[in-house]
């Protein structure tokens, strides 16, 4: 009997089974097991990303561009991003430790396997010296400050190293006595891959072990849920595995190139950089541009060294922002593979694939290197013109440092500053859309991203669909706009760089752009002579004379 204000609610049969199966104590262990999952590959991410850069900085090729004479920047930037990853590494370490131990009591804290965890916690972490000094790394982060990095280049046996400063760390008075033990065993000085490397392995073992034993302790409750989920599959017949729409659509790879340069007379042949896009950033961007800048300008030697220093600097965070680009698509690709399969979120609340973290690391990581790239690209100008014509060395928000900075160039420079303001005011909307988004993803107020960076199927209207993060409520996939963002910025970074050459372009040449498909490997800017430069320039205004005359007969 219902009570006064009381509203009956009749389940149907599909109904009460679906709460049956999300009721299973099958279906509670996986849902705990899950979020376990997720602090697991957050702790690997963060090591794998800190491993991948301090493992590019032993690189002979890496190393040759970051140890260059008079560029401090890329060394900077190096340290900067191995301390912020330091940072990540150890605090995912305590927030997994932890975890964990919240979700083994509440699965297993009145059963026998309870003293068999921690007995294996004891031997596998609380008595070696390793662990307890990078749990406590994290507190002297937290309560002293960050640690110090220090960069070593050895000469006689090519060793380039990112180390961390374990004299200044001796300092602090609130390291345990275990932590104190393993520093005992250092040098002033420790590579960073040795300790991460060897902290890596001890938490690996551990998760292999108690995988296989949750496994076997958990396996009937398991099978009573695939049980109920049979049922469930029973109960709604087979679905139609070729009626799945994805909500993205594969990215078109740059085209590979059998050379490495094409452009630079005498460099024709010359790696800058290991490119991940094939060749967009070493031929197209550094290559052409620099060949531009080596063979067309009268700067001198001096100054073309340092705009090759810029301009490899612009490459560098160029190949870190694809990376992550990159991995972000990767990423999306497998959750929605791994969920053609699957059931519909309605018939299955944990049909989801659980990689948000995985995905906001990377977009963070993307749009970090996407301002950073902006602010190298935003140095160019330097050896062209000079740092007292040009006394900025960043990109602000919106781009109104830039705008001011061209509003105010010396007379002699006026026509040419205003001519790159209304080029960039075409492609400011589209960098400060990006500049713009970082804090707000890091705040996370936005809806904007409306499911989060979760991907999960649904089923509406009799039509099966895969949904992946999008930028709004009925905006296009995240992964999309970041593709688009790449080129914008490739093409800003070609326009803005141009243009400035056109400062010191000698006297009987010029430059004109013939715009090519945005994956292609070779630059739209080319030098002309100036006779060459007005021939192209009257067949320019021919075509777009005859596309007005055809508008105006349509």
């Amino acid at each position: 009997m219902t009570s006064p204000g009381e509203e009956r609610v009749t389940k149907t049969p599909f109904g009460e089974l679906i709460d049956e199966l999300n009721a299973s104590e099958g279906a509670q262990i996986d849902k705990k097991m899950r979020q376990l999952d997720t602090s697991y590959s957050i702790f690997f991410t963060n090591y794998n990303e800190l491993k991948k850069v301090v493992e590019l900085f032993k690189r002979p090729d890496i190393a040759f561009m970051i140890w260059r004479p008079h560029n401090q920047d890329s060394l900077d930037i190096f340290q900067r991003d191995v301390t912020r990853l330091l940072h990540n590494f150890v605090a995912a370490a305590k927030s997994l430790v932890d975890h964990t131990r919240i979700i083994v009591r509440e699965l297993f804290g009145k059963t026998d396997f309870w003293k068999e965890y921690e007995e294996k916690i004891k031997t596998q972490f609380a008595e070696k010296p390793l662990v307890h000094f990078v749990q406590d790394l994290r507190n002297y982060i937290l309560h002293k400050g960050l640690p110090s990095t220090i960069s070593r280049l050895s000469l006689g046996n090519f060793d380039s190293s990112m180390m961390l400063d374990i004299k200044r760390l001796r300092d602090w008075d609130r390291w345990s006595k275990l932590s104190i033990e393993y520093l005992e065993t250092l040098d002033n000085e420790v590579r960073i891959e040795e300790f991460i490397n060897a902290y890596a392995e001890i938490v690996t073992e551990f998760y292999e072990w108690f995988d296989e034993r949750e496994q076997k302790l958990n396996q009937e409750a398991y099978n009573k849920t695939e049980e109920i989920r049979e049922r469930v599959k029973e109960f709604v017949g087979p679905l139609p595995p070729d009626e799945i729409d994805l909500a993205i659509k594969e990215p078109t790879p740059a085209p590979k190139s059998k050379t490495n340069s094409e452009s630079a007379k005498g460099l024709e042949g010359v790696t800058f950089f290991p490119d991940p896009t094939g060749g967009q950033i070493n031929n197209r961007i550094v290559t052409a541009l620099f060949s531009l800048v080596d063979q067309y300008t009268t700067l001198s030697t001096e100054k073309k060294e340092q705009f090759l220093n810029a301009i490899m600097l612009v490459g560098w965070n160029l190949i870190v922002a694809y990376t992550y680009l990159g991995t972000y698509i990767s990423i999306e690709d497998e959750c929605v593979e791994a969920l053609k399969d699957a059931l519909p979120i309605e018939l299955d609340p944990q049909a989801k694939v659980e990689r948000d973290d995985d995905l906001y690391l990377q977009l963070d990581g993307y749009l970090t290197y996407f301002k950073n790239t902006l602010d190298s690209v935003i140095r160019i100008p330097i050896p062209i013109i000079g740092e007292r014509a040009w006394r900025i060395n960043s990109y602000d928000s919106e781009g109104k440092n830039v705008l001011k900075a061209l509003a105010t160039l010396p007379k002699k420079h006026k026509d040419k500053g205003k001519g790159i303001a209304d080029l960039l005011n075409v492609h400011l909307p589209g960098l400060n859309h990006f500049t713009g988004q970082r804090e707000v993803i890091n705040r996370f107020l936005s809806s904007r991203y409306s499911n989060g960076f979760s991907v999960y199927k649904s089923a509406k209207e009799d039509t099966e669909l895969i949904y992946v993060p999008t930028w709004g409520n009925q905006g296009p996939p995240i992964s999309t706009l970041l593709q688009l963002s790449w080129k914008g910025l490739v093409r800003f970074i070609e326009d803005f760089t141009a243009s400035f050459i056109m400062f010191r372009i000698k006297s009987n040449y010029s430059l004109w752009c013939e715009r090519t498909i945005p994956s292609s490997i070779h630059s739209p800017w080319r030098a002309v002579t100036k006779e060459e430069h007005q021939v192209l320039l009257e067949q320019f205004e021919s075509k777009t004379e005859k596309v007005y005359k055809a508008e105006d007969n349509l």
